[in-house]
């Protein structure tokens, strides 16, 4: 009797199991019907009808947008450039005018207006932004690819295949060996001066950092040759090298800079002004026409005895008889500030 008892609850246990399988993976079967839907007669999610309008929505709209990209492409090209190299309009017929923009390097760390020399580390960074920005000088100089020319120059230069030597290795006191003037001990700072072959249009955007630069193509120097064509504004200092090259027939072709101070003040702070090797762009170097070797001519600027601890602001300007001067608007003068602590 109590065999029979066990017996029949080892039954009613057995009965009361249930046979539990784990459930097979649906991702097999969904990758097949997403590859192909039977039912739905759709291939990777859509009918062969639908496949054939998105493939040729999009072979349509690339191709305009291909010819939309080539045509305005030729309009550029029939209208602005001549060849490879130089814009169609110029001058007075393109949009930037005739005024190239005078630049000056080093910049300054913060800000680009201002030279905040404060310690020997910062010297150090100025020296080394002009070593930077003197590369390329220095590297034509040893591959020769540049010729010696001069007042007035003897060689009849091919502006295509030619350009003259900027020879600024043999600047005395502004050289790479002088630290460009900026040595801690004894600071005498030089700034390197151009009139950039490019019109740097930045004021409007330069909370934001940003510049746009058009190249001035074939624009050419107009020099003064007469005392009656000096601007009344011109420093007296200038007015008068000017005059004494006049009288003895000297280096007149040539667009001159000058430096001063922007008020009576800074003027008494800015101390001795040298320019190295002379106070302007030799004529010889214009016009620009993107030729080989090419390198914007440069004047050293260099401020031998600034008043220490005194922030100093300074003007330079560019003098020829067709740079137009707004003193609202920088462009072939322009401002900064310099600190010497």
């Amino acid at each position: 009797m109590k065999n029979q008892t066990s017996m029949l609850q080892l039954q009613d246990d057995s009965a009361g199991q249930v046979d539990i399988k784990p459930a097979k993976p649906k991702f097999a079967s969904d990758f097949r019907a997403f590859v192909y839907n039977r039912n739905e007669g759709q291939y990777l999610g859509r009918t062969p009808l639908s496949w054939v309008k998105v493939i040729l929505f999009y072979c349509v709209f690339y191709l305009l947008l291909c010819g939309f990209t080539f045509a305005m492409w030729r309009v550029f090209m029939s209208n602005y450039i001549d060849g490879l190299t130089t814009p169609r309009r110029l001058l007075y017929d393109s949009v930037i005018g005739t005024n190239p923009a005078l630049t000056m390097r080093p910049t300054g760390v913060d800000y680009p207006e201002y030279l905040n020399i404060e310690s020997s580390s910062t010297s150090d960074l100025f020296s080394d932004k002009v070593a930077t920005f003197l590369k390329p000088y220095y590297r034509l100089a040893r591959d020769q690819e540049q010729i010696n020319c001069g007042h007035p120059s003897e060689h009849q230069l091919d502006r295509s295949n030619e350009s003259c030597f900027v020879d600024v290795s043999a600047w005395k006191h502004c050289t790479q060996s002088d630290g460009f003037g900026y040595t801690w001990d004894q600071p005498a700072p030089c700034i390197f001066l151009k009139l950039n072959r490019v019109h740097a249009v930045h004021t409007i955007f330069r909370d934001f950092n940003i510049s746009i630069s058009f190249q001035i193509f074939n624009w050419v120097p107009e020099f003064f040759t007469s005392t009656n064509e000096l601007p009344e504004d011109m420093p007296t200092e200038l007015n008068e090298h000017i005059s004494e090259l006049i009288r003895t027939q000297g280096k007149l072709n040539t667009i001159w800079v000058s430096c001063e101070g922007v008020t009576e003040i800074d003027e008494r702070n800015i101390g001795e002004v040298k320019y190295i090797p002379e106070k302007g762009f030799p004529g010889y170097y214009y016009p620009f026409v993107n030729g080989k070797g090419y390198l914007s001519p440069l004047v050293a600027v260099q401020f031998a005895n600034l008043t220490r601890n005194v922030e100093v602001r300074i003007k330079c300007r560019a003098w020829a008889k067709n740079l137009n001067y707004d003193s609202n608007k920088e462009g072939t003068y322009m401002k900064f500030r310099v600190l010497i602590q």
